[in-house]
C-alpha cells in the first residue's frame, strides 16, 4: 500500500476516534473543551447601558418547566421568554438575547458541580444591573425559579456565590409559576465551582447562529448540530472559570483527550480540502 494511503486510513481512523470520544459523552466533551482559567469576575459595564426593570421583565415570564431545544437566537427567545418553557441555561440564554436587543451589560452564570460535570448537573443565572423597589443593585437574577437569589435583603452576586453555601440565604419571588430554589444555593455549592461567560462572546455566538442557521424540522436535532458546528469552528462561548484547579482536579485525563480530539475534529477543516486536492491534482496529471 502507497504510504499516502496509509497516511490517510491512519488519519481517518484518528477522526472516526474522535468522533467517537465526542458521541460517548457530548456533555463531558462540550464542557472540557469550552471552559478555560480566569484570573477573577470582571466587573458588568454599566457605562452606556440601563438597569433591567426585573420584576417586570422576570414577572412576566409564563414559566412552564419543560425544555425548549431551539437554537436559532430569535426563536430561542420566543420558546424561552416569551412562551415560558426551558431549563435554566436554555431561559437564561434566551434572556440574554432580550437583554442584547435592550443594550443591558450582562454576563451568564454557570454554577458547574465538580463532581457531576458529565452529567450536566448544575445551574445557570445571568448577572446584570437591575432596578428593584426604586434602587439599582448589581446581582443575580434566576429566570428558570422566576425571582432573586439574595443575602438577606441584599442582592447575590458571584463574590459571595462562589465561596460556598450562602449564608443568610433568601429567595425573591417575581413570578406566580416561579419555585423556591431549595438547596441550589446552599448545599449543591459545597462542591460546585462557578463560572462566567461574557457578553461578547454571547453576542458572538449568537451572530454566527443567525448567519449560519438553516431550520431542519426538529428542534433538539438543530441544537446538537448547530452548537456542535458552533464549538468546532470555535464560535461557542467559553466558560471563564477563577478556580480552574478544583473544576478540573478529576479530568486531567479526559481534558487532555477530548480537547485532542477537538483539536482533530478541527484539523478536517484544513486537512481534508487538501487531501483532496492532492489527490485531484494526482489523478489529473496520470496518463491517458
Amino acid at each position: 500500500m502507497p504510504v499516502r494511503f496509509r497516511f490517510q486510513a491512519a488519519y481517518a481512523l484518528l477522526v472516526v476516534g474522535a468522533l467517537g470520544v465526542a458521541a460517548y459523552r457530548p456533555l463531558l466533551f462540550q464542557k472540557l473543551n469550552v471552559v478555560v482559567p480566569a484570573a477573577t469576575f470582571p466587573a458588568v459595564e454599566r457605562t452606556g447601558s440601563r438597569p433591567l426593570d426585573v420584576e417586570t421583565v422576570i414577572g412576566s415570564i409564563p414559566l412552564k418547566h419543560v425544555d425548549a431545544w431551539a437554537v436559532d437566537p430569535a426563536s430561542r427567545y420566543r420558546r424561552t421568554v416569551v412562551e415560558g418553557a426551558g431549563n435554566c441555561s436554555q431561559l437564561s440564554f434566551g434572556l440574554a438575547y432580550g437583554l442584547e436587543r435592550s443594550g443591558i451589560d450582562y454576563q451568564i452564570i454557570h454554577i458547574m458541580d465538580a463532581e457531576g460535570l458529565a452529567t450536566g448537573n448544575g445551574h445557570t443565572v445571568v448577572r446584570l444591573h437591575y432596578r428593584l423597589d426604586g434602587s439599582e443593585q448589581l446581582g443575580l437574577v434566576d429566570p428558570v425559579y422566576g425571582g432573586l437569589p439574595q443575602v438577606g435583603d441584599r442582592a447575590l452576586d458571584v463574590a459571595t456565590l462562589d465561596t460556598g453555601p450562602v449564608e443568610g440565604f433568601t429567595f425573591r419571588p417575581l413570578n406566580a409559576a416561579g419555585r423556591y430554589p431549595g438547596k441550589v444555593y446552599r448545599e449543591d455549592l459545597e462542591t460546585a465551582v462557578v463560572g462566567y461567560v461574557p457578553r461578547s462572546e454571547v453576542r458572538r455566538y449568537y451572530r454566527f447562529l443567525e448567519a449560519v442557521f438553516v431550520p431542519l424540522g426538529h428542534e433538539k436535532v438543530e441544537k446538537y448540530l448547530y452548537d456542535g458546528l458552533a464549538l468546532v469552528l470555535g464560535f461557542l462561548p467559553h466558560v471563564y472559570v477563577p478556580r480552574y484547579e478544583d473544576l478540573m482536579a478529576n479530568y486531567g485525563v479526559e481534558s487532555a483527550l477530548h480537547r485532542t480530539a477537538l483539536w482533530t475534529l478541527r484539523s478536517t477543516l484544513v486537512l481534508v480540502p487538501f487531501l483532496i486536492a492532492l489527490e485531484t491534482a494526482r489523478w489529473l496529471r496520470a496518463p491517458g
